[in-house]
């Protein structure tokens, strides 16, 4: 698997299943790839970010899209997986649904901030088990769950429960959610 910092066009389109737009390859051409990284819109952020949000939920609609960033509330931009796509849209949580903040995608590129980083330093007091040298990028090559109960059961110390507990904060009453992961 590849997930090196030199994930390319090929690349991202083979995980992707479709051509990424054709103002994004000329992002790439005219853009040194230190540049792109430090901006945050190199092909393997984009491809984590990609990534992730299809495999959030069942929205099967996020694979007919390019993500390119979040704006840190839950609305992502993006726009069509096709080489000749052009058109922004940010996809609203709330209310949900697709607003057109009437932009291009060359001029998006250019100006936009990514808060949708993969290289975020790890927080003080928080733990990431990952095979990748960056826990956001962990996408790329992830623990299956098989993997984490064969660890788990061959550790005394350590328990797979196959769910969470959560406390109603107004009965106190205790919640088991089913959660296999």
């Amino acid at each position: 698997m590849n997930t090196s910092a030199n994930i390319g066009i090929l690349e991202l389109e083979r995980r992707l299943a479709g051509n990424v737009p054709r103002a994004y390859v000329e992002l790439i051409r005219t853009e040194s790839a230190a540049s792109l990284i430090q901006r945050g819109f190199d092909p393997k952020t984009l491809l984590v970010l990609n990534l992730e949000l299809r495999d959030v939920g069942d929205h099967l609609d996020a694979r007919d899209r390019f993500f390119l960033n979040g704006d840190g509330c839950g609305n992502y931009y993006f726009t069509a997986l096709e080489f000749g796509a052009d058109c922004v849209l940010l996809w609203a949580h709330d209310p949900p649904g697709i607003e057109a903040p009437e932009q291009t995608l060359a001029s998006y590129l250019h100006t936009a901030e990514q808060t949708c980083r993969i290289d975020w330093p790890v927080h003080p007091g928080r733990l990431y088990i990952c095979r990748t040298s960056a826990y956001a990028e962990s996408i790329l090559d992830p623990i299956d769950l098989s993997e984490w109960v064969t660890a788990v059961e061959s550790n005394d110390d350590l328990e797979y429960r196959g769910y969470r507990e959560g406390k109603n904060p107004f009965t106190g009453e205790v919640i088991r959610f089913h959660s296999p992961g």
